[in-house]
């Protein structure tokens, strides 16, 4: 008999993170021959961001925690190692997410969960 637990993935989706997180809870639960049922929640990693627009990404990080390039190696390295193809040489704006989690909230409601989930994947 398989073992089946439910989780509850609170996550952004544009945080590369969380991305990793959701891989490695998913590899796991094959690894261990679990069912898994996700159910994710929403959280907000820049809530300050203008809605429209974003910022320029290099721009906010430097800000935040100096020269970026570091950082962005370190987590490609890391979502390389678990299969995940990263490139932030591809990426310039940090885009605000409240308009994507607003669209899976109304998903969640209209019964259609299963759009949602294989679109943060």
């Amino acid at each position: 008999m398989r073992m089946s637990v439910s989780v509850t993935f609170v996550g952004d989706y544009v945080c590369p993170f969380c991305l990793i997180g959701l891989r490695r809870l998913e590899l796991a639960a094959k690894n261990l021959g679990v069912d898994v049922e996700i159910a994710f929640g929403p959280f907000l990693l820049d809530p300050q961001l203008p809605a429209d627009q974003g910022q320029d990404l290099r721009a906010r990080l430097r800000q935040k925690y100096g020269d970026p390039a570091p950082l962005f190696a370190r987590v490609e390295q890391i979502a390389r190692a678990d299969g995940i193809a990263l490139d932030f040489a591809r990426v310039e704006r940090a885009p605000s997410t409240r308009r994507a989690h607003a669209l899976a909230d109304f998903a969640a409601a209209q019964d259609k969960n299963d759009l949602i989930n294989s679109l943060s994947r």
